[in-house]
């Protein structure tokens, strides 16, 4: 470890002192969003969370303007950064035209001219036990957080270079999200053994 780059010793400490994030495979997801598929509110936040990586903080804050149905992009306001200026920060996110047409859906139902959803944290939170109740995961310790973790994780399984997850989660150091490579790892060592020399 003493002759590795000073970034390197950084990132190996920081993952010898972080337990591996707790995470959802996509089936487990897929499970809890068809257990609350008749509730509209609830289904579109769960999938926001799922398809976004949100904070659940940037998920309550999201309007109806910032959803760009032709573009296919959601506008998350970046927690925890700010510009040299100290202006808020945001990220635009490309979405899926099913979850485009389900959070247009939801804006007209029930008319929503601001905030997607006008509940608290405490009410997501909840939601989501509530939800992965019903969904036969109970026995999981299941909260808003670890919708971000599956969704890094899936983007990472799918092929999503790190430095491109960094900018979609948000995170001001690539250091962070490097976390999840803990939990791909055996993934990587999948691919590798098929690499021939």
């Amino acid at each position: 470890m003493d002759n590795l780059p000073a970034i390197q010793k950084l990132a190996l400490t920081k993952f010898e002192r972080t337990d591996l994030p707790s995470y959802l495979t996509p089936d487990e997801i897929q499970a809890m969003l068809e257990t609350c598929k008749d509730n509209r509110r609830n289904h579109a936040f769960l999938n926001i969370l799922w398809q976004t990586g949100a904070r659940v903080s940037e998920a309550l804050k999201v309007t109806r303007n910032d959803i760009d149905s032709y573009g296919l992009t959601i506008k998350i306001l970046t927690e925890k950064q700010r510009n040299k200026r100290s202006k808020p920060v945001f990220r635009i996110i490309p979405i899926s035209p099913e979850l485009s047409n389900e959070l247009a859906s939801y804006i007209l139902h029930y008319n929503i001219t601001d905030r997607l959803f006008a509940f608290s944290r405490q009410r997501a939170w909840q939601i989501i036990r509530q939800t992965a109740e019903r969904a036969g995961l109970s026995s999981k310790n299941i909260h808003p957080h670890v919708f971000r973790h599956s969704f890094a994780i899936h983007c990472l399984r799918s092929g999503m270079p790190l430095p491109v997850l960094q900018k979609v989660l948000g995170h001001s150091s690539i250091l962070v999200t490097m976390i999840y490579l803990r939990v791909v790892q055996p993934d990587i060592q999948e691919f590798m053994r098929k690499v021939q020399f």
